[in-house]
């Protein structure tokens, strides 16, 4: 027995409309995913931004809350960066001037300077030893090395060359 034709085409139209409705429905979520997938892929190509931290002061404190360190600037714009004792005394400073011209101190107990690295712009470049007196090694702006004594009144004692 054979089904009537007009039925057959009605089925196969219910079969055709049920089909397009699931493939529009595919068609969606693909279209969704891919874009899903797509926002993701660019996002992560994105540079982080970098962070920064601006003051006119950074302290480093002790877990006892005592200052250990600070980096500042000073007024004629020369950088700094104290390391301190327990005490809040200075014991190590490195100095750069706004000339370009750094200098390392290193003090004892009470803030007496012991040891001075220095080099100037202009090419004179020593290390200053002070205790009782001071003494300077160092070398000139010609390339010529030096040595001078000093008492403790800032009397030069000897002079090399």
């Amino acid at each position: 027995m054979e089904a009537n034709p007009e039925n057959r085409v009605e089925v196969l139209s219910e079969r055709l409309a049920t089909l397009e409705v699931a493939n529009r429905r595919m068609k969606r979520f693909g279209a969704t995913a891919v874009a899903v997938l797509g926002a993701a892929l660019l996002m992560g190509q994105a540079e982080p931004e970098a962070r920064t931290v601006e003051a006119e002061r950074f302290v480093l404190r002790g877990s006892d809350g005592k200052v250990r360190g600070e980096f500042s600037s000073d007024v004629d714009g020369t950088a700094r960066l104290e390391m301190r004792d327990g005490d809040r005394g200075i014991r190590a400073l490195l100095k750069v001037a706004p000339d370009g011209a750094p200098r390392f101190t290193l003090y004892r107990e009470g803030g007496n300077p012991v040891i001075q690295l220095v080099a100037d712009p202009n090419g004179f470049s020593h290390v200053e030893v002070k205790n009782v007196g001071s003494a300077k090694v160092g070398v000139g702006a010609d390339g010529s090395p030096f040595f001078i004594a000093r008492d403790k009144r800032d009397n030069q004692l000897f002079r090399a060359p």
